[in-house]
Formats: C-alpha cells, structure tokens, sequence
C-alpha cells in the first residue's frame, strides 16, 4: 500500500545465489491481525483465503523506532605520504574527520614510537586540520613511526578502524644534551627548555623538597627530564612532595603533554628502579566467556614494587593499549565478539 513517509520496499527469498528470487511467506511481530500479515481491504474482500482481516482505510501506524546514531565517524590522514622518508624533524600532519549523523565530536592524531602509541596533537572538531609536530621536542628516534586518527561522533561512536593508518620514516638528526648536563645511573638531568636544552642541574639520588635544589633552573621551569639508567623520578607540582603528582621511568624531552605538564614542577624524589613484581589478572580469568553487551573492566591485583600499570587488549585482528596509569583497573566496555 501507500506510505506518508520514508519507507522501505523489500522482498524476502531463500535463493542464496541472486539478491532476486520467489518470495516467501513472512509476518510483523507489530501487526495484530491475520496472524502478523497486513492487507490492503479490497484483497481481503476479493481473497479471504490469504486473510480476511483488514485495517479501515488501508491505514497502520509502525512500530519502528529509532535506535540512534550507531555509526562512527569516518575520516583520513592527508600527510604525511605512506612510507614518506622525513629528514625535517617537523612533520606536517593534515587530516579529515567527518559524521553525517549526530556530528564529529573529536579528532586527534596518534603516533606509535619506541613501543607505544601516543596522542600527538590537540582535540580537533572541524572537518579538516593540520598539525606541525616537532619529533625531536617528543623525544622520536629515528626509524619507522606510525600514524592514525582517534575519531568519536557527539554519540559517542569511537572508529575502531585506525582510520589514516600509515607508517612514515624519521630520518631526522636531533640535538643532544648539553656535555655538562648527562646523568649517569642514578641520577637525571632537569633542563628549562624543550629537548633537553637550556639550563639544566644534574640530581643525584636523594629527596628535593624544594626547588632550592634546582638551581640554575628555577621553580616551575622544569621543561625536559633526561634519566640515567635504572633511575626514575617522582614529581609533584608543589613543594614538600605535594600536589599534582606523576613518576617518570624514561627521558622525556617535553613534559607539555604529561600529566603534571610543563613548568610546573617544585620538589621531586629521584630513586634507583627496582623490578616490581608480576601482577596477578583478577577480572577477567583466563577462559572466561563473556557476551558483547557486557561493560568489562580489566582488574589486576596489588603487588610489591608496582606503582603504576599498563594494560594490553589483543585479539586476532588488532591490539589496543591502556596509557600507563596507577589504578588497578582499566574499563575497555563492551567488545565484539572474537577471542581476546
């Protein structure tokens, strides 16, 4: 029959071999008469046999309803070129990022180096941008990096797909340290600027409560941190071991990004790295079986020596890691169906 809105013509067949074939018998679970099969009155009067039932003046209202924006974002890396060999140690990265349903709510760039994946660039929500990455201010070795986008719609759709995916080639020389300012195990460098330049003090091991002990670099001017071998550092954005507090086991040539942020830092404690030992898998156990409706949040136990965890998600099509963090559990939702 006829419709007043958007509407949907289809025909059900059991031919696997043609999207075209005889039509089979089907019924409406929202439609009440004739055992679940609409008819126009002027069949039912002229073919009762098929159903005498019929709706005064060919008219039903259907159930449908709908379900929402379930479709992720899509969008593309621009630049750099796939297998691009870089030799400037800034990279120009451009990307699209685009919904048609409910609208783009965010858009980043994640770059894999040394190991791990790292969100790179600021939040984007327009449909095309550019971000000028400093590689040698991020601490980059030369060799192969990877690139995606993050993408999430205003309906919270996350494109699982590595949209943009490609691998480019650093071959960019950086600056080293200054002479004066290279730990050796047990101690670390802090430097005032990106990169480990400027004016820098090398600490040995020992607690700073404040940064009295800094000096020439002074308090919240702490840009860089370039570690010894088997050291780590634990840092407070107050004196006296307070506020904001993050531990660093690896050099880092930008603390912008870091949770405690750039110029910030007030008092520290620098430590020699022991070997923490092997937390036990609490949720889920090993052969659980578990549905793709279920929340699941990955729980490990407390154990000696950990002060802060990652947590890895690997499955037979890709693998997804958790930013290095000090709570025991990591909430990863609900997952299609796969062995993990």
């Amino acid at each position: 029959g006829y419709s007043t809105g958007n509407h949907l013509h289809f025909q059900v067949h059991t031919y696997p071999l043609s999207y075209w074939g005889k039509s089979v018998d089907i019924i409406f679970e929202d439609v009440d008469m004739n055992g679940g099969r609409p008819r126009q009155c002027i069949e039912a009067i002229n073919y009762p046999e098929y159903g005498a039932e019929c709706q005064s003046g060919d008219r039903f209202t259907s159930e449908n309803y709908y379900l929402g924006d379930r479709t992720p974002p899509t969008g593309d890396i621009i630049t750099p070129a796939p297998g691009q060999i870089q030799t400037n140690p800034t990279v120009t990265i451009q990307g699209t990022a685009q919904d048609n349903l409910t609208g783009l709510k965010s858009a980043k760039i994640l770059a894999n180096y040394s190991g791990d994946w790292h969100t790179i660039s600021p939040e984007y929500s327009t449909p095309n941008f550019e971000y000028q990455w400093d590689m040698c201010a991020a601490g980059v070795p030369d060799g192969p990096v990877a690139l995606y986008l993050l993408l999430v719609d205003v309906a919270g759709n996350i494109n699982y797909d590595y949209p943009g995916f490609r691998y480019f080639t650093k071959q960019a020389s950086c600056d080293t340290p200054p002479v004066s300012c290279v730990p050796e195990t047990g101690d670390i460098a802090i430097f005032d600027e990106e990169n480990y330049a400027g004016a820098c003090k090398v600490l040995d091991l020992g607690d700073f409560p404040s940064s009295y002990y800094f000096s020439p670099v002074l308090d919240n001017q702490i840009s860089s941190i370039k570690l010894g071998d088997l050291t780590q550092v634990t840092l407070y954005s107050s004196s006296s071991y307070s506020g904001r507090k993050e531990i660093l086991a690896h050099s880092d040539p930008n603390l912008l990004d870091n949770r405690i942020g750039s110029n910030t830092i007030s008092s520290m404690r620098v430590g020699i790295i022991s070997t923490p030992d092997i937390p036990s898998q609490v949720y889920p156990q090993d052969n659980d079986v578990l549905t793709d409706v279920d929340s699941i949040d990955l729980t490990v136990s407390p154990s000696s020596g950990n002060q802060e965890f990652q947590f890895e998600l690997i499955s037979s099509t890709k693998s997804t890691r958790s930013a290095w963090t000090d709570s025991l559990t990591w909430n990863i939702g609900s997952l299609e169906p796969n062995q993990y």
